[in-house]
């Protein structure tokens, strides 16, 4: 056989390999941005947006004020529990990000754009009541992946 017999006889195979490759590849990444688009979705639901407003309402409070309102200092039980449960919720949506965003399970850049002043911008309004919850709960990596995420869109936006 020579070369051109060679390149007639393999160039179907490396060409549906490149094919595959460029399919997958373009799968993978829209995979990706429509699991941002469904954070994104999440994020404007009903449910979240609530659970925001309690969050912003407790961080217009000085600092020990916020932590002592998530606690059950002079409040009716189901009250604190109802307020600590959105806090939750809104703890945890970003939790759920911070991983999907760790394993490559939404569009990186797209992601960032949309999400990073708000990641940021929550984690350090809600340190304090973080830092709290890990000493009531005796488990220093709760929310640690939001806590990751800020960490990475911070190094990224100061290193543009």
């Amino acid at each position: 056989m020579n070369e051109w017999e060679w390149v007639k006889l393999f160039f179907p195979v490396i060409c549906q390999g490149l094919f595959i490759a460029v399919t997958y590849t373009l799968a993978i990444r829209q995979f990706r941005m429509a699991r941002a688009s469904n954070f994104l979705e999440r994020f404007l639901s009903s449910d979240i947006t609530k659970a925001r407003i309690v969050v912003d309402q407790l961080c217009e409070k000085p600092v020990d004020d916020m932590v002592k309102s998530l606690r059950d200092v002079g409040r009716s039980r189901e009250t604190q529990e109802l307020q600590l449960s959105q806090v939750r919720l809104f703890a945890n949506f970003f939790q759920e990000l911070g991983i999907a965003y760790r394993h490559g399970l939404v569009h990186p850049t797209y992601t960032e754009e949309i999400f990073d002043f708000l990641v940021m911008s929550y984690w350090d309004k809600l340190q304090p009541w973080i830092q709290d919850y890990r000493k009531q709960k005796k488990d220093d990596t709760l929310y640690s992946k939001w806590g990751d995420l800020a960490v990475a869109f911070r190094h990224k936006r100061n290193h543009k």
